[in-house]
């Protein structure tokens, strides 16, 4: 399958078919690929999905070590990067300002229009009034917890799994720890014992649970900032879940969080993007090489 092609492989076919006037665009899965052909120049630029930021990370490396480093550029989420001051910087590799792309959408008011797309205003309004906050900062507080476990596992080298191994089969079920109804978060036992079952018969079991439980409930007396925390495929469940009843009456029509996503990159713009960091390290790198790679 093309989504197990090795790094090796993918530098490989970029020295074979090396661009005549412009570069690759190396980026990590099918959400990227489709926002970024709106904002490259397709006679300056080709997109490539490398499935994965290692690959994206591995490759460009490979491209570099080989002295074809100019071949290619890569973009991929920043992760937990800006949390635990990990200097990963390369001159090819080009960074989210937040988590991830999602969350950077999330993050401008391309936000809003889904909102006003999908949500019942008067059910909206009634659950921002009773939390005394924004739909956004409702989502990031709802997945915050879910992110500190995420964190701790990182940190920890725990290796549990939050996402299912083949793309084909059941995502972790964010409803078993977010209660439908109202959107309330049950608890972090709740939300642990959810990720140790997704994880159970799939990858060893290395961590004790209340070890597990112990340390998020201590990790998340942290202040940190949720746009870095927070995965932003986790906020688009929530926002999905929300659909069903709290913000929408979807329960019997539901919209899936890959609809929501494909919502989000359908409404980000070009004026958007222009006021990320992404974009302006893009830039920046334009300059350096006296290329044109932006179509804004």
């Amino acid at each position: 399958m093309i989504e197990h092609i090795s790094a090796e492989r993918l530098a490989n076919s970029i020295c074979q078919d090396p661009p005549i006037d412009g570069k690759y665009v190396l980026v990590e899965g099918d959400n990227d690929w489709v926002l970024f052909k709106k904002f490259f120049l397709s006679t300056n630029s080709e997109i490539v999905i490398a499935h994965g930021k290692d690959r994206v990370k591995d490759a460009c490396d490979i491209l570099i070590n080989r002295g074809f480093g100019e071949l290619a550029i890569g973009i991929i989420d920043s992760d937990f990067n800006n949390l635990t001051n990990i200097d990963d910087q390369r001159e090819q590799i080009f960074y989210t300002d937040t988590h991830d792309l999602e969350t950077m959408i999330f993050n401008s008011d391309a936000f809003d229009h889904v909102i006003n797309l999908r949500c019942i205003q008067d059910r909206l309004k009634l659950l921002v009034k009773n939390e005394s906050k924004n739909l956004k900062e409702i989502l990031l507080e709802r997945t915050s917890s879910l992110g500190y476990l995420k964190l701790a596992n990182h940190i920890n080298k725990w290796g549990l799994l939050f996402k299912p191994q083949d793309k084909n089969k059941p995502e972790l079920k964010i409803e078993d720890f977010i209660i439908k109804d109202n959107l309330k978060f049950k608890d972090v036992e709740t939300m642990v014992k959810t990720v140790f079952n997704f994880s159970r018969g799939k990858v060893p079991i290395i961590v004790d649970q209340d070890i597990v439980i112990r340390t998020v409930k201590e990790l998340s007396q942290n202040s940190l900032d949720l746009l870095q925390l927070c995965n932003g495929h986790d906020m688009a469940c929530v926002f999905a879940l929300a659909l069903k009843k709290v913000v929408a009456n979807m329960n019997s029509n539901a919209i899936s969080a890959s609809q929501i996503e494909n919502d989000l990159i359908l409404a980000y713009e070009s004026r958007h993007f222009s006021s990320t960091k992404l974009y302006k390290s893009l830039k920046n790198y334009e300059i350096s090489k006296n290329i044109n790679l932006l179509n804004c």
